[in-house]
Formats: structure tokens, C-alpha cells, sequence
């Protein structure tokens, strides 16, 4: 069912999202990728909600106002999706064309989060390119979990 793919493509761009919100609050508190805080700030992100992480970003001072409004948003949709969606799904069911309806919606949701992804990837090349951090294994490491999917 088409309704199930585009959930799991909205999950999976939720989830890259948060993978990198921890990696770029990580690299913006440490000096650069081999450092211990680096290392003892990453493993401390990893336990975080996405809430949390997104209260971490913005107390960080990474992003802009208007991105921070974007992170706001990020959760608000994450959490719809994860904790809201089966109960909104009735009200779907029940319209005409209410399923397509919500396979859009997720699909805007993917696309959404993926945006937001980019935009921290962005941010994350910018500061291991200013550290002088070699790239190439952490690219080759992404291109990996890429192919993984497909």
C-alpha cells in the first residue's frame, strides 16, 4: 500500500534529521571531530529526544531565528507523524479521497524534513571544512548507509 511506503520515507527522513542534529550540535561544541567533548557530547545527543535535541540546538545558538521557528515545526510534525497519525487516519478513511490526501501529506512531510536535513548538512559540512576535518570517511560512511536503503 502506498500509504505505508510514504509513511516509512517520512520516518526514515525524520530519522536522518535527528542523526544529524546530533552530529552538528556535537561538532559546533568541540574544537573538531577527534576531540574528546566531541565524543562525550555526542553519546550524551544520542539519548535525547528530538525535543530535547531541538532545545539543545536553540540554546546553542547554530541556527537563525526563523530556523529556530523551522525547528519548532520540525517536532511538531515528527510528532503528529509518530504519536497522531493513526488517530487522524480515521478522519482520512472517511474522506473522499482521504487516503491520497494523506500519502500528499506525508509526502510534504518527507520532503519537509529533508529540507530541514540539508540544511544542517549544510551547516556540518561548513564547520568540518573550517576544522580541517577530513570528510572523505564520513561521506563514504553516508554513501554506505545510502545504498543500504536502496
Amino acid at each position: 500500500m502506498d500509504l505505508y511506503r510514504e509513511y516509512g520515507k517520512a520516518a526514515l527522513a525524520a530519522a536522518g534529521l535527528e542523526n544529524k542534529l546530533i552530529l552538528l550540535i556535537a561538532l559546533h561544541r568541540s574544537e573538531n571531530q577527534s576531540d574528546e567533548i566531541f565524543t562525550r557530547e555526542h553519546e550524551k545527543l544520542h539519548r535525547k529526544t528530538l525535543g530535547g535535541l531541538i532545545k539543545e540546538a536553540q540554546k546553542s545558538s547554530i541556527f537563525t531565528e526563523s530556523s529556530n521557528e523551522n525547528l519548532k515545526l520540525i517536532l511538531e510534525h515528527r510528532n503528529w507523524m509518530v504519536h497522531h497519525i493513526a488517530r487522524d487516519m480515521l478522519g482520512y478513511v472517511v474522506q473522499e479521497k482521504g487516503m491520497e490526501k494523506l500519502e500528499y501529506n506525508l509526502r510534504e512531510l518527507a520532503a519537509f524534513f529533508n529540507g530541514a536535513s540539508e540544511m544542517c548538512w549544510q551547516e556540518i559540512q561548513k564547520l568540518t571544512k573550517d576544522r580541517g576535518i577530513n570528510q572523505e570517511p564520513l561521506q563514504k560512511a553516508i554513501n554506505e548507509a545510502l545504498d543500504a536503503q536502496f
